[in-house]
């Protein structure tokens, strides 16, 4: 499976089990919503991935 698709399907996922938790887009703006997101659906900062990465060494 395409990598973005399941991204994606992991945070509709997301969206549906939060409900209205969940402050990413939605409808059929979803596809708008950041790669990165915290839990909520936010944007991520866009250092943490790199930090998350760098501190696995």
């Amino acid at each position: 499976m395409d990598i973005a698709a399941e991204l994606l399907k992991d945070q509709k996922k997301a969206a549906v089990t939060l409900g209205d938790q969940w402050e990413g887009k939605r409808g059929s703006k979803f596809n708008k919503n950041f790669i990165y997101t915290q839990w909520n659906g936010t944007q991520m900062d866009l250092g943490s991935p790199y930090l998350f990465l760098l501190l696995q060494k």
